[in-house]
């Protein structure tokens, strides 16, 4: 013990300041290895998965004539989700850019999935911009929802849909802006326990002529608190767990429990946090169901 909290205190006096993440993917490589595409489309309407940008679009090469047949999103699923269990308890944030009327793609809806299984399998959430719509599915049954979200055209957003246990949770706000402290949408259910993250882009059933078309970046899972101080999610509490704290000593930028090194909420990363990271040193046990 005395040569981690040793070890810690150097790795302390020669950090400096960032937030610690668990990355899933920000598509910089400009591949999406690791994903699978789902959705049984026709030839005629050609659906595209592209991350050559940097940033992951899905949608149609071609403006739709006619209402899409079932299954209604063009999506991908992130399979290492599904086969790790730390990845079934927590939560998943994305950014994504909301559509224009200009581009025809302000009818485009954006979708969110935990314990997902390319098929009708896990949780989804779905926001709207269009028409201020944010859900929470099961299959296709509606678990939540509300038509009273402010949402615009042309916009940065970041979106965090958490299934811990049997609960489920929705918050969307501004790229630009705190995240928000209370959940907009909130609902329980059992059903699913594990499976993969997933991304997607669909439109309403009675829409005629958009272009379908989103982009997600800057992935990230964050886990439930089985082990909290596991910040690059490899099952254990080491060194490069530490060298992430000490990269987001001192401060928080927004005291709003964004910052996961800041283990104890009390809006700044400091020697508490780093207490508590050496008292779990070592492997992490996953928290009972």
């Amino acid at each position: 013990m005395r040569l981690r909290y040793c070890l810690l205190c150097v790795l302390i006096l020669s950090g400096h300041g960032a937030s610690a993440v668990c990355p899933v993917d920000d598509f910089d490589d400009g591949n999406d290895a690791g994903w699978i595409h789902c959705g049984e489309w026709s030839e005629q309407q050609n659906p595209v998965w592209d991350a050559g940008s940097g940033r992951y679009c899905l949608g149609l090469r071609e403006p739709l004539r006619a209402p899409p047949p079932p299954p209604l999103s063009i999506a991908a699923e992130w399979q290492r989700a599904g086969q790790d269990p730390r990845f079934h308890d927590g939560c998943v944030t994305a950014g994504f850019r909301s559509g224009s009327e200009t581009a025809g793609t302000w009818s485009t809806h954006f979708v969110l999935g935990l314990r997902a299984d390319c098929g009708d399998g896990g949780y989804k959430a779905m926001i709207g911009p269009s028409i201020g719509r944010m859900s929470i599915f099961r299959r296709l049954e509606l678990l939540a929802d509300t038509l009273d979200a402010d949402l615009r055209e042309d916009t940065d957003y970041r979106a965090e849909f958490c299934a811990v246990g049997q609960a489920l949770s929705l918050r969307v706000w501004p790229a630009d802006a705190p995240r928000p402290r209370d959940p907009q949408l909130q609902a329980t259910n059992a059903q699913f326990s594990a499976g993969n993250i997933g991304v997607g882009v669909f439109i309403e059933n009675d829409n005629r002529g958009p272009n379908i078309r989103g982009c997600f970046d800057d992935i990230h899972f964050t886990p439930a608190p089985a082990c909290r101080a596991d910040f690059d999610c490899d099952g254990r509490v080491g060194l490069s767990d530490a060298r992430l704290l000490v990269r987001a000593w001192g401060p928080t930028v927004h005291c709003d429990g964004t910052v996961e090194a800041d283990l104890n909420n009390d809006c700044a990363v400091g020697l508490r946090d780093a207490w508590t990271l050496v008292r779990n040193w070592g492997k992490c046990e996953l928290a009972p169901r």
